[in-house]
């Protein structure tokens, strides 16, 4: 589907990578007032940002709502989301994330917590 915002607008979009476990998160809906969803298949939606801010807070605030579900299953406590679009309990029921442009590769390092140093 076309984009309503003009073709010289620059639009962002983030994905959060966890630091302990290498999980990625794609910015969910985190502020409905400037986001634009590309694509009409919602498994393969991708929110579009007006500033590298904001999609990272959108990725970040995917991430908490996922992390929070974690915590509270099977507890009696509803967990908070900060997304409309619904988190996912474990890391094989995320959505795929789209495949980046040519030339783009994530980071692959990842931090153990036994590699974090303890005398700080």
């Amino acid at each position: 589907p076309k984009s309503p915002s003009k073709s010289h607008e620059l639009k962002f979009t983030s994905v959060f990578t966890c630091p302990l476990t290498g999980e990625r998160f794609a910015c969910g809906s985190w502020n409905m007032i400037d986001v634009e969803g590309d694509s009409g298949d919602e498994s393969q939606k991708i929110f579009w940002y007006k500033n590298k801010k904001q999609a990272m807070n959108a990725a970040a605030a995917k991430a908490l709502d996922c992390f929070y579900l974690r915590e509270c299953h099977g507890k009696d406590m509803m967990p908070q989301q900060r997304c409309p679009d619904s988190p996912y309990l474990s890391k094989e029921e995320a959505p795929a994330l789209p495949t980046p442009p040519t030339g783009i590769n994530f980071p692959t390092t990842v931090i153990q917590p036994d590699s974090l140093s303890q005398d700080t």
